[in-house]
C-alpha cells in the first residue's frame, strides 16, 4: 500500500465565524458555544467548512496503523502535519498550523492499494 499526500503548500488565513454562513453555523457547528462560533478558527476547503477542532492529532496509534498497512519504517509523509480528519477509511484532509496560529496549510491524503 502507498500513501499519497497532495497539497500546494499555500498559507491561508483562518476566518472567524462572522464570515461563515449562518445556516452552516446553525447546522454544522451547533456544538460550538456562541463565543467559539464568533471567534473560532474556521476554514473552507473543497467546498466544505471545517473548524480547527474537527482535526485530530496525528498520534502514534494512527501512524502505527499506516506503518502496518504499508510495511514501511521510513519517515512518514504525515510527520510535518498537525492534524487530520477522515472522509473515508483510507482518505481525508490534513492540516498544518503556523506557529502563531493565524494561518494554515491544508492537503488531502489517500492510502492506495
Amino acid at each position: 500500500m502507498r500513501l499519497e499526500l497532495t497539497t500546494n503548500n499555500h498559507e491561508r488565513q483562518f476566518v472567524t465565524g462572522h464570515r461563515v454562513p449562518m445556516n452552516v453555523l446553525k447546522w454544522q457547528f451547533d456544538y460550538l458555544t456562541a463565543e467559539e462560533q464568533s471567534f473560532g478558527n474556521f476554514l473552507r476547503y473543497k467546498g466544505h467548512w471545517y473548524h480547527v477542532s474537527d482535526f485530530t492529532g496525528l498520534g502514534s496509534l494512527f501512524m502505527a496503523g499506516i506503518e502496518r498497512s504499508t510495511g514501511s519504517t521510513e519517515a512518514s509523509p504525515f510527520d510535518s502535519w498537525h492534524g487530520r480528519t477522515s472522509d473515508s477509511a483510507w482518505s481525508g484532509v490534513v492540516i498544518r498550523i503556523s506557529e502563531d496560529g493565524d494561518t494554515y496549510q491544508i492537503g488531502t491524503y489517500i492510502l492506495r492499494g
